[in-house]
């Protein structure tokens, strides 16, 4: 058993905040901001708690006491007590790891080891869980094998980007906004759930524009104290030429449009549920021809595969309108989505709890930034209810795969 802690993450943060000095060398004293950090020079006997606290943890004692920090400067924040205790259960939890190198060890001793650091990353981790700070967030890092940093701990940066909802001109009111809009943001932070109701009603006379939207969905989240935001997403205008005469023409290039983007905080566990639902049903279909030319042998398929939705039930939410310009609408059809051109045959589809559908279909080749190795693999495609596909995953077959069923657990 091999475990490596950097505690000097805390102890930069609050060298940070404190001013101490990074190095040993002399210092003009100034004014007290914070109290003294546990891995300060100036705590006598260091070794001997650590130690006194390492037996305690093999003893079967507990490594986490918020009590135990001793604060000496009045009215310091608790979170210097509730950080200085998580800082110290690092240190004991990698002393009694640092044990299982020492030598003459018996069977019975290195189990023994084992149980207690089992219980302490258990105790610790519970502890961080449920911590409450009032003036700074704790957030879980990347996992890594090694890391190199000279500013703190690197953080998964998560995004949802909806389709585009307006271009040529920001500033024009959004169509998808227009009439009863009214949906849910719900956000999970330290083991606790808020729900956070986003009603367009409330704008008033306000123009449903994207910015003034994301506005509007923005007081709400730092109403509640979310980190989590929106915000409008670019997407810039696609050249396009034609050919007239043999020579190539440059075309006057397709406007830029905007999406609307929600930057989600590490911290933050953030989905989003409809303030009322309907019945819906999803359908995967092979549209196009597969054979134009009628001969077996050429290889000119010109087929597609589409994941559509229906909208079966209009009792609480009124059917979805025909898009404009949008081909092929039949009554009740909420969207249409072409999947990747490597996409085969389509064996199953299966919604989860979410509303969310997942396909599981052969692909022939590079799908959704995934290369397949072999001649044919599977691969497992994760749509929201809104169309958007989540994520992709291969089977990673080197020859050729095919999945012909699935089933979705009720997590």
């Amino acid at each position: 058993m091999s475990v490596s802690f950097d505690t000097s993450i805390l102890s930069s943060y609050y060298q940070a905040r404190d001013g101490s000095a990074a190095s040993g060398a002399a210092a003009v004293p100034a004014k007290k901001y914070a109290p003294t950090p546990p891995w300060s020079i100036t705590v006598k006997n260091a070794a001997a708690v650590l130690s006194k606290d390492v037996k305690d943890a093999l003893a079967g004692r507990k490594l986490v006491d918020p009590n135990a920090a001793q604060l000496d400067l009045p009215g310091a924040s608790e979170d210097y007590r509730k950080l200085f205790s998580l800082y110290r259960s690092l240190g004991t939890l990698n002393g009694v790891a640092e044990h299982i190198k020492g030598k003459s060890l018996t069977a019975a001793d290195k189990t023994r080891i084992e149980a207690a650091f089992a219980r302490g990353l258990a105790e610790v981790r519970t502890y961080a869980d449920g911590l409450e700070l009032k003036k700074l967030r704790l957030t879980t890092g990347a996992v890594a094998d090694s890391a190199r940093t000279t500013v703190g701990v690197a953080k998964d940066q998560t995004s949802y980007t909806t389709p585009p909802l307006v271009s040529a001109n920001i500033a024009n009111p959004v169509a998808a906004f227009a009439g009863d809009v009214q949906f849910n943001m719900v956000i999970k932070r330290i083991g606790v759930t808020y729900t956070i109701p986003i009603d367009l009603a409330d704008m008033g006379a306000t123009p449903r524009t994207l910015g003034n939207v994301v506005s509007h969905i923005n007081s709400a989240l730092e109403a509640e104290g979310m980190a989590t935001r929106a915000a409008t997403q670019r997407i810039p205008g696609a050249e396009r030429t034609a050919t007239v005469g043999g020579k190539v023409v440059k075309l006057t290039p397709t406007p830029d449009q905007w999406a609307l983007k929600f930057k989600i905080d590490s911290g933050e566990a953030f989905s989003f549920t409809p303030a009322t639902t309907a019945g819906s049903v999803y359908v995967a279909q092979s549209i196009g021809n597969p054979d134009p030319d009628g001969k077996v042998a050429t290889k000119d398929d010109a087929s597609n595969r589409e994941l559509l939705k229906f909208q079966t039930d209009t009792t609480d939410v009124s059917a979805p309108p025909q898009p404009a310009g949008e081909a092929n609408w039949v009554e009740g059809r909420v969207w249409a989505k072409d999947l990747a051109k490597t996409v085969g045959k389509v064996h199953a589809t299966e919604v989860g709890p979410d509303g969310g559908v997942y396909v599981l279909a052969d692909v022939t080749g590079k799908t959704n930034g995934e290369t397949v190795r072999g001649t044919q693999d599977v691969a497992l495609m994760k749509y929201d209810s809104a169309g958007k596909l989540l994520f992709s995953r291969s089977l990673g077959a080197s020859d050729t795969a095919t999945g012909l069923a699935m089933a979705v657990s009720a997590d």
